[in-house]
């Protein structure tokens, strides 16, 4: 049985997210997983970056905001990514966030979100 180990990944720039996930690689984790949510930077721009600067840590999104996304765009930035890292270390984490920050930031309604979510899945997958 093999043990694996993953953490959550952060950072206020890119050059400590960078940073982060080399140490997270040399100390022996291995994957490391990025809130795709908020207000901070985009996990989908910044982990490409990521993946150049390391070399087997596996790298993923916990979770990806749907609603604000389209999914073709979504799909386009995903394959983007995972080319950019290379050895398939790249897992894609989408889901539809939660009714406050949907309703309120966002302005969209979140009456319907598991039709939602089946219909982004159904564009995203394809």
């Amino acid at each position: 049985m093999t043990l694996r180990i993953g953490i959550t990944g952060g950072g206020s720039t890119v050059d400590r997210i960078i940073d982060q996930a080399a140490e997270a690689e040399s100390d022996g984790f291995t994957s490391l997983w990025y809130g795709g949510g908020g207000r901070g930077m985009d996990v989908l721009t910044v982990l490409p970056l990521v993946g150049r600067a390391t070399s087997r840590i596996e790298l993923g999104t916990a979770i990806v905001q749907t609603y604000p996304r389209h999914p073709i765009l979504m799909a386009q930035q995903a394959a983007t990514a995972s080319h950019a890292m290379g050895g398939g270390r790249f897992t894609l984490g989408v889901g539809v966030s939660h009714r406050p920050v949907i309703e309120a930031i966002y302005g969209l309604s979140y009456d319907s979100n598991a039709r939602h979510l089946h219909e982004y899945l159904t564009v995203l997958g394809a």
